[in-house]
């Protein structure tokens, strides 16, 4: 006599267990992006490597572009430009093992721009940053401050 488990099913035998096993597998192998935390590690892996400087060539040849919220980490010198400049930087910064510091996210311009004329008071204004804010950011009228 064979013995008997009693296992409890449902109406598709054990079919809803391994669908939910299968959906908890590859949501734990699914990476999670995020943005990085150090100029030119465009590859996101948090370290900078040769696969940052080739994503930053791809990128200039225009044969892989980045988006545009990581473009703004392959442009190490900040100057609006992702450019041979930036990949020699990021080179650099391989050999030397020492990645650059991510400096303070700064105005790089404005509309209307410093000496536009005719411009209306109700008109908005557009700035132009250097890199993103974090997304927990909250500009409001008591929170913005300028200087001329």
């Amino acid at each position: 006599m064979k013995p008997h488990l009693n296992v409890p099913r449902c109406g598709f035998g054990l079919l809803p267990i391994w669908l939910f096993a299968l959906v908890v597998v590859f949501s734990i192998s699914l990476p999670v992006s995020a943005l990085p935390t150090r100029l030119g590690d465009v590859d996101e892996d948090g370290a900078l490597t040769v696969l940052d400087i080739v994503r930053a060539v791809s990128h200039i040849r225009g044969t892989r572009p980045l988006p545009g919220d990581l473009a703004v980490f392959a442009d190490i010198n900040q100057d609006g430009a992702i450019n041979n400049t930036d990949v020699q930087l990021i080179s650099d910064f391989v050999l030397s093992d020492q990645p650059p510091e991510i400096p303070l996210t700064r105005v790089r311009e404005t509309s209307p721009g410093n000496g536009d004329m005719d411009v209306s008071v109700t008109r908005e204004t557009v700035f132009r940053l250097t890199l993103p804010l974090a997304p927990n950011t909250v500009i409001g009228n008591d929170r913005l401050f300028a200087r001329v």
